[in-house]
C-alpha cells in the first residue's frame, strides 16, 4: 500500500455485523470482531491505514442528513442484505449498515477525529446488544434491568429511557476508563 493511499484512508473501522440481533439498531454482535480479528491485528490495520491528523477548515464529525437516507426505502424494497459495506465517516453510514446488515463494514475517513469517534462507537457496539444499551453506555446511564426486552423496540422508546434515567457519575467514570482502555488496545 502506498503512503498516499494510506493517507487518503486515514481512518478505518471494521465492524462485524452478521445476523446476530433482531434489533435494527444493533450494528455489532458482541464479540464478533474480536473472534474474527484479534485486537492486535485490528490495531495494526488502523495504524497502517492512518496518517497523522491534519487541520480542516470545517469538520463534520456527525452527519445524518435525510438527503443521504433517501435510498434506504429502495434498499429495503429490493431486499438487499449481507455482503460488505464500505463507507465514509459521517453517521449516515450507520443507518445504511443497520439496513443492509452486511457481514463486514469498513469505515474510511480522512479526518482523524472521525477515526477516534468510530473507535469509541466500536467499543460501545461490542458490548451493546440493543439500542437502549448503546445509548446507556454512551451517556453514562444504567442499562435497564430488562434490556433483552428492548430488542426490536423503537428508537423513540430508547431515547425516552435515556432522557428519563439519571446519569450515574460513577458509571460515567468507569465507562470512560473502560472505553479509553478499549480504544487504545
Amino acid at each position: 500500500m502506498t503512503r498516499t493511499f494510506g493517507l487518503l484512508l486515514m481512518g478505518a473501522l471494521l465492524i462485524g455485523v452478521g445476523e446476530g440481533g433482531a434489533d435494527a439498531g444493533v450494528l455489532l454482535s458482541p464479540g464478533r470482531v474480536s473472534d474474527a480479528i484479534p485486537d492486535s491485528v485490528f490495531a495494526n490495520l488502523v495504524q497502517r491505514l492512518s496518517g497523522p491528523g491534519v487541520r480542516f477548515n470545517t469538520d463534520n464529525l456527525v452527519s445524518n442528513e435525510r438527503s443521504y437516507l433517501h435510498v434506504i426505502g429502495e434498499i429495503e424494497e429490493r431486499g438487499v442484505r449481507g455482503g460488505a459495506f464500505i463507507g465514509v465517516g459521517p453517521d449516515q453510514s450507520f443507518s445504511y449498515i443497520a439496513t443492509l446488515r452486511p457481514e463486514v463494514a469498513i469505515m474510511l475517513d480522512i479526518r482523524r477525529d472521525n477515526l477516534l469517534q468510530h473507535l469509541l462507537y466500536k467499543a460501545i457496539f461490542e458490548v451493546s446488544p440493543s439500542r437502549v444499551e448503546f445509548l446507556a453506555h454512551l451517556f453514562g446511564k444504567p442499562a435497564p434491568a430488562d434490556a433483552s426486552e428492548w430488542i426490536g423496540r423503537g428508537i423513540g422508546d430508547a431515547l425516552a429511557y435515556v432522557e428519563n434515567t439519571p446519569t450515574d457519575d460513577l458509571l460515567v467514570e468507569q465507562r470512560h476508563g473502560w472505553i479509553a482502555e478499549r480504544v487504545q488496545a
